[in-house]
């Protein structure tokens, strides 16, 4: 065996060793677990169902909503028809925001859902399953956390001209 193969080999050995030893501590803290999930993605899973309850929360028909609601001190009389209409604009791509956002937060749950041990029976054989699925699931929930974070930015370009509308009426009111 020529030396570039024995090391490509070494290599592969040393790689599939150190995915071995990550799926059997993964399956031990899974294990562990009285919640059938490891501790980070326990974490996880708690951000997101609150990230898909601030979604949610967005997604409330504000555009219906007079001006005065949304910005305080912004009333019917206040501001300039493109004020309104650009209020208008912002409250509503912050409610399709918030659709997005809830609904990337659905798929990321289905995800840890499906990596959860369930049940007592056969827990040690479950655990390392769902170790591997983890393992198998984390370049999904990578792209759907990249996505999240594309929301958040678009979150604050949308929020920060409420902002500064909500400034200006609050300036201009005596």
């Amino acid at each position: 065996m020529d030396p570039f193969s024995a090391l490509g080999l070494a290599s592969n050995v040393v790689q599939f060793i150190d995915f071995a030893l990550k799926l059997v501590n993964g399956a031990a803290e899974i294990a562990q677990s009285s919640k059938g999930l490891a501790e980070r993605t326990l974490e996880f899973e708690n951000v997101y169902v609150m990230l898909k309850g601030f979604g949610s929360s967005l997604q409330q028909d504000s555009a219906s909503l007079p001006p005065s609601s949304i910005i305080p001190g912004y009333g019917p009389s206040e501001g300039t028809s493109t004020h309104r209409d650009a209020i208008k604009v912002h409250t509503t791509a912050l409610r399709n925001i918030g659709k997005d956002c809830s609904a990337v937060c659905d798929q990321l749950l289905t995800v840890v859902e499906n990596i959860r041990v369930k049940g007592t029976s056969n827990r040690r054989i479950k655990s390392f399953v769902a170790a591997f699925n983890q393992a198998l699931s984390g370049k999904k929930i990578c792209e759907l956390e990249e996505r999240l974070r594309r929301f958040q930015t678009l979150l604050a370009l949308h929020f920060f001209p409420l902002l500064k509308y909500g400034s200006l009426a609050l300036s201009s009111t005596p």
